[in-house]
């Protein structure tokens, strides 16, 4: 009978649709030709969805066994009246499985959130429709912040999604302690837990990740509808609590914080404490990590002037202060690897939130730019930090400039990109605005990216404005505020690089921590 209304209400619904994809979703949204239904949601939000057979086995090769494979039987008797008689899908939220069919009828989706995108995406997963899959990865990747980032986490650690699970990793090692501030971390499950507490680069102390830990645990206790407390805590929390490395914390920041959870037993108390203040002198329990490598990667400085902050409290090594000059023979050896490798030290630039490392030119030598100009360079640090933009060289003067005024600026167009070691594009920026001639320009990153120790990155920048260029070879090791800046060229670079003066044009990261 419906159908027949909505026929009457559009005789002729096949010519006003200019495509297939419009037709298919006329009959989704009308349920016109439906012969079958869907009851979908928990028993707190449940939603009648009506489709068509045919255009879901298309779609999905679980679908098609659903219903014209060996599952078909089971649906046969199912009728399209009431949702007591619809398949029942209770994992999955109403919208997004609406979506889901949505996208099988039409292809196209329109993705505006991460939330939306996780349960999208974990439909496509169940119901192996790969194409929508890679398209809320691609977008959960891009939408990934600390507050959402565990989830995403989870979601990867679930379904194998190795690459969101790594660049979810890359954002929680560089920002922890917000990352696990959030409510998701205490939503993962114990599995996703014990990827982040084996991590060995992670930016909180080792207190507050306990203090993390436990909070998870107290969730936990309540998801098992078990009572708070110590002993509870540690059930919940007993693959876990091995990896916490007490060991790397003060005997007062011990004390004050997991020797007064209840979660250790006096004993393992005593020895971990015993094992902070004596080193080896008392066993440590097995169950307990034993490790004494702090994970915690705070930004460092180092200043030896004289009456720098860092000299007004003396030195010490396992308890013995040491003398300038003993220092001096700790020290001396670490820059003097560094030296074989021309290590230029660079002054750090005030700016709130922006740390600039600015590299030195030399050889450098004018280049006219006829139409298009490619440069890059690749990048490794030592350290993880957060990449806002980068130091760009201006055009130079020169009595065949056709675009500026010999005596003012010039208008600048280009567009740069940071890509991975993979090659895919983890931000990019597109610059145009009037400059100074012989300066530098920074350009800013349309969202600055968190990047990891010591895996290569790659900074590319296309020029598109004709002129004079200044390129030259750029320092190769600069540090800056502790951190350790790798340059070089490589052929395997998306831009040739082999006349070896354009990665120079590249002349400094801003950057922060």
């Amino acid at each position: 009978m419906a159908n027949r209304r909505a026929i009457a209400s559009n005789v002729d619904w096949q010519v006003d649709k200019k495509s297939n994809s419009d037709r298919a979703k006329y009959l989704f949204e009308t349920s016109l030709y439906c012969d079958c239904e869907f009851l979908v949601g928990n028993e707190e939000e449940k939603e009648l969805v009506k489709a068509h057979k045919i255009f879901l086995a298309m779609g999905s090769p679980v679908f098609e066994t659903m219903f014209y494979g060996g599952m078909a039987q089971a649906n046969a008797g199912r009728s399209v009246t009431t949702g007591s008689d619809a398949i029942e899908v209770q994992d999955i939220q109403p919208f997004a499985f609406k979506d889901l069919l949505e996208f099988i009828y039409t292809e196209h989706v329109d993705l505006k959130s991460f939330e939306q995108a996780y349960e999208i995406s974990y439909a496509a997963k169940k119901y192996m429709v790969s194409s929508l899959v890679e398209k809320c990865s691609q977008y959960m990747w891009k939408d990934l912040i600390p507050d959402n980032v565990c989830r995403a986490l989870e979601f990867a650690n679930l379904f194998e999604d190795s690459l969101l699970k790594e660049r979810s990793l890359n954002l929680i090692r560089c920002r922890t302690k917000d990352s696990l501030s959030h409510a998701p971390f205490e939503d993962i499950t114990e599995s996703t837990l014990l990827i982040l507490v084996k991590e060995d680069d992670l930016v909180i102390s080792e207190t507050d990740l306990f203090e993390a830990v436990k909070r998870w645990g107290t969730k936990e206790c309540s998801r098992r509808e078990i009572d708070v407390n110590g002993p509870n805590l540690r059930l919940v929390l007993a693959n876990i609590i091995g990896h916490i490395r007490f060991l790397t914390m003060t005997n007062e920041d011990f004390a004050n914080s997991p020797a007064m959870s209840g979660i250790l037993t006096q004993e393992e108390s005593f020895a971990i404490l015993m094992n902070i203040s004596c080193r080896d002198k008392w066993p440590m329990p097995s169950q307990l990590s034993s490790s004494r490598q702090s994970r915690y990667t705070a930004p460092y400085n180092l200043n030896f002037g004289e009456h720098s902050p860092g000299n007004r409290s003396p030195v010490s090594v396992c308890g013995r202060r040491l003398t300038r000059k003993q220092i001096s023979s700790l020290i001396d050896p670490f820059f003097k690897m560094f030296v074989t490798h021309s290590v230029e030290t660079t002054p750090i630039l005030s700016s709130p939130g922006r740390i600039y490392c600015q590299r030195r030119v030399e050889g450098e030598t004018l280049v006219h730019n006829t139409g298009i100009l490619d440069c890059a360079v690749a990048l490794t640090v030592d350290r993880n930090i957060c990449i806002q933009g980068i130091v760009i060289s201006s055009q130079a003067n020169h009595t065949d400039s056709t675009n500026c005024d010999p005596t003012g600026g010039y208008t600048e167009l280009l567009y740069c990109h940071l890509l991975d070691r993979d090659g895919t594009r983890l931000t990019y920026s597109h610059f145009s605005g009037r400059s100074p001639r012989r300066s530098t320009i920074d350009v800013f990153f349309n969202r600055p990216v968190y990047v990891q120790r010591n895996r290569e990155y790659r900074i590319c920048v296309v020029l598109n404005r004709c002129g004079y260029y200044p390129l030259g070879t750029g320092s190769s090791w600069v540090m800056t505020q502790g951190v350790h800046f790798r340059f070089r060229s490589s052929s395997t670079d998306p831009f040739p690089l082999n006349d070896g003066i354009r990665d120079g044009f590249i002349r400094g990261v801003i950057f922060s921590f």
